[in-house]
């Protein structure tokens, strides 16, 4: 009858201090790769969000230099769609052809990778790209046809922001290639090319970027 109470007793005891600290390690830890896979996870998806936005970037240029005599619309010094009477950078042209709105902080739109909501200031992020110019003005609308190597020659790339309103430079070029152009993707970058195709280049590319870029110059 003793045994019986003392086993009884044995079955109903809780945990001791040392089965709930190794309970709450492997809670811990199980909690650590749930998120880490979670966070790659996510990381994924704002890189494949941002590749489709330079894709449809790359639809509306298609479009404009079909309505243009095949030029793609100029960096900058484009005549404003909405007020003839102002200049405007390729941006407003891509949200005139794309019939968006003039985009707020983090709204979903082709202008914003949502990785840039996490890098640049205040987590404050609009329009987060930037269009090669590779060396010039940027004023000159470009021919597709003059374009010796359309698949190679980066056209669009994301950027790091300048200020706090959540906009990047609208340009890059050679003079300015290490620091306007953000790798904000886990170390690499999403880039547009004049051929409308889209990759994501690793950091050990950055010389191939260099090229690409490069490429730009008549």
């Amino acid at each position: 009858m003793k045994a019986r109470f003392h086993n009884l007793a044995r079955s109903r005891r809780g945990f001791t201090i040392i089965e709930l600290l190794v309970t709450i390690s492997i809670i811990g830890v199980l909690a650590t790769l749930i998120l880490g896979a979670s966070n790659a996870a996510r990381k994924r998806a704002d890189t494949a969000v941002c590749l489709s936005n330079l894709r449809q970037q790359g639809a509306v240029f298609a479009i404009y230099a079909a309505e243009n005599d095949g030029s793609l619309p100029a960096a900058l010094g484009n005549v404003d769609p909405y007020n003839s009477g102002t200049l405007v950078s390729w941006m407003m042209v891509v949200q005139y052809y794309a019939d968006m709105n003039f985009p707020k902080d983090r709204q979903r739109n082709i202008l914003l990778c949502p990785s840039a909501v996490q890098t640049y200031p205040g987590r404050v992020a609009r329009r987060t790209y930037a269009m090669n110019v590779a060396g010039g003005a940027g004023n000159t609308p470009q021919k597709l046809a003059r374009f010796t190597k359309p698949s190679t020659t980066a056209l669009v790339v994301d950027a790091r922001a300048v200020g706090n309103a959540g906009d990047s430079s609208s340009t890059f070029g050679l003079s300015d290639i290490n620091t306007t152009p953000e790798w904000r993707h886990q170390g690499a970058i999403n880039v547009l090319f004049v051929d409308g195709h889209c990759q994501t280049l690793a950091a050990s590319a950055k010389a191939d970027f260099q090229r690409h870029v490069q490429n730009f110059v008549p």
